[in-house]
Order: structure tokens, then sequence, then C-alpha cells
């Protein structure tokens, strides 16, 4: 199974909780939004780890992929897929 992580910043990886997460046989695929990397429109079931960065949830100018951040969270809330973050 892949879990999709969404970094925010250039130094904020999944550092042990993607070692932990790869140690339990999962692929952690780390997306990198900040670069421009877009996000995926769904999440498909897989889970979902949300990094944390110096951005608050709501602040879209600095960091204009957080709507689509916002929206995978929200899929993952509804049931969809696992969520930590």
């Amino acid at each position: 199974m892949r879990v999709l992580a969404v970094q925010h910043t250039p130094h904020g990886g999944p550092g042990r909780m993607g070692t932990w997460l790869r140690e339990a046989g999962l692929d952690v695929q780390v997306l990198h939004p900040y670069e421009g990397e877009e996000l995926p429109d769904s999440l498909d079931g897989r889970p979902l780890l949300v990094l944390g960065g110096g951005f608050l949830p709501d602040d879209d100018a600095r960091a204009p992929w957080l709507p689509a951040t916002r929206r995978l969270v929200r899929e993952a809330l509804a049931g969809a897929s696992p969520l930590l973050g």
C-alpha cells in the first residue's frame, strides 16, 4: 500500500514517520507541492500523511497548494482513506 505524504517545506520531510511506515511494509510517496508538484485529484483509498510546515491551514496566499491539500483531507475525513497529520 502506498501512503501519500504532503511535504510543505524543503526541510519538513517524513523523517521517523516515513521510516516507521516503511518498516511496517508501506511505500511512502512524498509529494512536494511547494516545488510546483501537483497533488492528485483523489486519494483513491490511499492513506494520507500531511506533514507540518510554517503555514496556517488557510494561508493560501503564501502556500497556493493548500486548497488542494484541504480537499484531500476532507476526502480522508469523509471515510475514504486513513489520515495522519
